[in-house]
């Protein structure tokens, strides 16, 4: 099987191409491989290929997403550059397509191509942990006040 990064996309809340949930990696990341995120890539991608996908995508930092018009993401959407380490955002998806599926077979130590490069991987992590303690120390005033 071989796996393809289709892009990062933006996901409109109020009109979604990847709608269905069906997987939450998030609570079994393993933060001591950042910033190789290929064990989420590869969680989501095995569970896509037992759910016969060929297309899924990423949200969230972890949220697997599936959708049956996914194929069109390219078509219909928006490219955005602010995916963090091919794992979506908010309102953002990581777009990764299955060629040559076959159910339980992805062996470990294939590579993925992941987007950007390092140091627009460096960049957008940055950020995000900027826009990260912005938004916990704005969520601490709003609780204190």
């Amino acid at each position: 099987m071989a796996l393809t990064y289709v892009g990062c996309f933006e996901e409109p809340y109020y009109n979604p191409l990847f709608y269905k949930v069906y997987l939450d990696y998030r609570s079994q990341i393993d933060w001591n491989t950042y910033p190789d995120m290929s064990h989420v890539i590869q969680a989501c991608a095995q569970a896509a290929v037992a759910r016969q996908y060929t297309y899924f995508a990423i949200t969230n930092y972890g949220v697997c997403v599936w959708g049956p018009d996914g194929h069109t993401v390219s078509s219909t959407r928006q490219a955005d550059s602010w995916c963090f380490y091919g794992l979506g955002g908010p309102w953002l998806v990581s777009v990764y397509k299955i060629e040559n599926p076959v159910a339980g077979k992805m062996p470990v130590s294939e590579n993925y191509l992941l987007p950007g490069t390092a140091s627009e991987l460096k960049l957008n992590s940055r950020l995000c942990i900027l826009v990260l303690s912005s938004f916990q120390n704005f969520s601490k005033r709003l609780i204190m006040e």
